[in-house]
């Protein structure tokens, strides 16, 4: 068994331009999500938890890296065929 966290919050408000509503619906999930995330248990560490929590999960950068280097691994193994 592990927690579920559900949160309902508020609708953002259609006022704007779709750049501006977009904009203020993406900043009050992450607000909400990260808020959440600081609720929910988890271990110091581990690799699934974001550093800024903790844990060691790559950044959203490291992350493009990654897999960017994992990409060209794949292709030199398979001889350049994509």
């Amino acid at each position: 068994n592990f927690p579920v966290t559900v949160r309902v919050c508020p609708a953002v408000p259609p006022a704007g331009t779709v750049a501006e509503v977009n904009s203020a619906l993406r900043e009050e999930m992450k607000r909400n999500l990260h808020e959440v995330q600081e609720q929910y248990p988890h271990p110091a560490g581990a690799y699934w938890v974001p550093r800024r929590l903790g844990g060691s999960a790559p950044t959203p950068e490291e992350a493009r890296r990654l897999d960017a280097a994992e990409r060209v691994q794949r292709a030199q193994r398979a001889g350049g065929r994509c």
